[in-house]
């Protein structure tokens, strides 16, 4: 049996899919689901059952419990995986916490039989910062299957134009305040066309400060897992911009595969997980892109629907839970 270790709060285990821990939900949670409904031997890590496992996959958690817990499977023979899905290598300000996060991440890495990563270019950079001579697995995100149940909807009398995420880090410029760097092409385009920015994300406070005094209408509301593919599908275009650096630039695709799973077209910076999507979103081009969502809707729209499609031939949790069968079966 594989004892599988996302991080989230022991409470939400049992809530298998109710966790608004994106992490937990695409590296866990989702492609764990399908693998138990195959008969794959893994379940959810309980405290109560390690001395039944084979096998810890240690899915984006290692703090020093999670190190103790390592160590103490490598001296009985047992084995340890661990998943990474951010780059918290990148410390460019020297961060204390961060210090601390790379320490803890070399100290669970050297413990590990096998290291995964969810893109390529973020194994790139924990390959070399860690000096791995086995370079780690890729697994990439699935798509949530509930984004796609509340499409179509209907739309709002101003068309909305949505920004979601979380709304920073502190190792790296992203987040909410990516919105600025596309704030001009935006005025542009409500000189001609009316719309509401609406950012959905997990800080009031942030939005206030950085989006509410754009000179164009903006809206706030909190992120909240229910509420959100009803939101997803009301929006005119989805907006992903992006702060080039090593800590975004090895993130995955989830944001960008949430909205084209739904239906809703992209206007997105390119980053390396995107440039698979490109024939069906409008990347590095704000301009044309955002023109291109109020002026030709219909071939947006078509654009999308090209990558649902595509999506649902190679990104449901079915695929992916496939992809983790793969890296999971020699340690059963």
């Amino acid at each position: 049996m594989i004892g599988w270790k996302p991080l989230a709060p022991d409470f939400w285990y049992r809530l298998i899919g109710k966790t608004d821990i994106a992490s937990a939900r695409y590296r866990c949670l989702l492609p764990l689901a399908e693998l138990r409904k195959r008969g794959f031997p893994v379940e959810l890590f309980r405290e109560s059952n390690r001395g039944r496992y084979k096998t810890v996959l240690f899915s984006k958690t290692y703090g020093r419990k999670d190190i103790e817990l390592a160590r103490a499977l490598r001296e009985k023979g047992r084995g340890v995986i661990l998943d990474i899905c951010d780059n918290h290598f990148y410390n460019p300000m020297d961060l204390p916490r961060y210090r601390g996060f790379r320490e803890d991440l070399l100290s669970m890495i050297a413990l590990t039989n096998q290291v995964c990563c969810s893109t390529p270019t973020l194994a790139k950079f924990v390959a070399a910062e860690a000096g791995l001579e086995r370079p780690p697995a890729i697994v990439a995100d699935p798509v949530d299957p509930a984004l796609q149940s509340a499409f179509p909807a209907p739309q709002p009398n101003r068309p909305q134009l949505l920004w979601f995420g979380a709304h920073g880090a502190q190792n790296a410029p992203c987040g909410m305040e990516d919105l600025l760097r596309i704030a001009e092409p935006l005025e542009r385009l409500s000189r001609r066309w009316a719309f509401e920015l609406v950012v959905v994300s997990n800080s009031r406070w942030k939005f206030r400060k950085l989006i509410s005094r754009l000179p164009f209408p903006t809206a706030y509301i909190p992120w909240e897992r229910q509420a959100f593919p009803g939101i997803l599908a009301r929006a005119r275009a989805v907006l992903i911009p992006v702060a080039p650096n090593p800590f975004t630039l090895s993130k995955s695709s989830n944001r960008l595969a949430a909205a084209l799973f739904s239906g809703i077209p992209v206007v997105a910076d390119a980053i390396p997980s995107y440039l698979e999507f490109a024939e069906f979103a409008s990347l590095d081009d704000w301009e044309r892109g955002l023109d291109a969502v109020f002026q030709q809707r219909p071939l947006a729209l078509a654009k999308a629907a090209r990558g649902r499609e595509y999506l649902s031939q190679r990104y449901l949790p079915s695929h992916i839970a496939a992809s983790w069968e793969k890296v999971l079966a020699p340690w059963t």
